[in-house]
C-alpha cells in the first residue's frame, strides 16, 4: 500500500461507505487501528498507512503527535545528550514529526492543534540551530587543536634535549631558570 494512495475501491466497501458518508468512521478502521495499537505498537510506518488509506488525517496527526512526545521525551533535558549528533538526530526527527502532525492537522480541519504543532515544531527548530552551532564550533575547536598539538611535543625528556640543542647551538637563547644556574647536564628522570 502506497501512503495515501488508496482509493475507495481498494480498500473494500468499509472505505467505501466511508467515503459516501463524510465524517462517519467506519468500525473496521477504528478496530484495525486498535488492533495494530495492541498487537505492534512499534511499527508505526504500517499504522501511518492504515491511517492514510482510511482518511484518518485527525487521528494521525494525534498518532504522530504522540510520536514526537516520546521521542522528545527520551531525549532527555541534560544538555551533553542533546548536544551530540544522536542528539541531533533525535531533534530531527521530533521535528519532522511535529511538522507531518500539523499537515494532518490541518487537512482534518483542526486549526488550534495545527498551530500548537507549528509552534512546537518552531522550537525544535530553534533548539536544533543551537545544537548544530555548538557541534560546528566543537568541531572547529578540535581542528585548531590538532595542528598545534603536533607542533609541540608533550614529551618533556624530548622538549628537554631541544632545548639543550638550541642552548649548544651558536647564538642559541641564553640558558635561564634554576637548571642553567645549577648547569645539570642529566635530563629530568634519567
Amino acid at each position: 500500500l502506497a501512503p495515501g494512495r488508496c482509493s475507495a475501491a481498494k480498500k473494500g466497501p468499509a472505505a467505501a461507505a466511508a467515503a459516501a458518508t463524510p465524517g462517519a468512521m467506519p468500525a473496521l478502521a477504528i478496530a484495525l487501528v486498535r488492533y495494530l495499537q495492541e498487537h505492534f505498537p512499534r511499527n508505526l510506518e504500517l499504522r501511518v498507512q492504515v491511517h492514510q488509506c482510511f482518511s484518518m488525517d485527525g487521528h494521525l496527526a494525534c498518532l504522530l503527535e504522540h510520536e514526537a512526545w516520546k521521542v522528545t521525551q527520551a531525549l532527555g533535558s541534560k544538555w551533553e545528550k542533546i548536544c551530540s549528533e544522536e542528539g541531533e538526530d533525535r531533534l530531527l526527527t521530533c521535528l519532522s514529526l511535529f511538522l507531518q502532525c500539523s499537515r494532518h492537522y490541518l487537512k482534518a480541519k483542526m486549526y488550534q492543534k495545527h498551530l500548537v504543532a507549528n509552534e512546537f515544531a518552531a522550537l525544535i527548530c530553534v533548539q536544533l540551530k543551537a545544537v548544530q552551532i555548538h557541534l560546528a564550533a566543537s568541531l572547529q575547536e578540535q581542528q585548531n587543536a590538532a595542528p598545534r598539538d603536533e607542533a609541540f611535543s608533550i614529551d618533556p625528556i624530548a622538549d628537554w634535549r631541544c632545548a639543550q640543542l638550541l642552548r649548544a647551538a651558536p647564538g642559541g637563547p641564553p640558558a635561564t631558570g634554576p637548571r642553567a644556574l645549577a648547569k645539570d647536564p642529566d635530563p629530568p628522570g634519567e
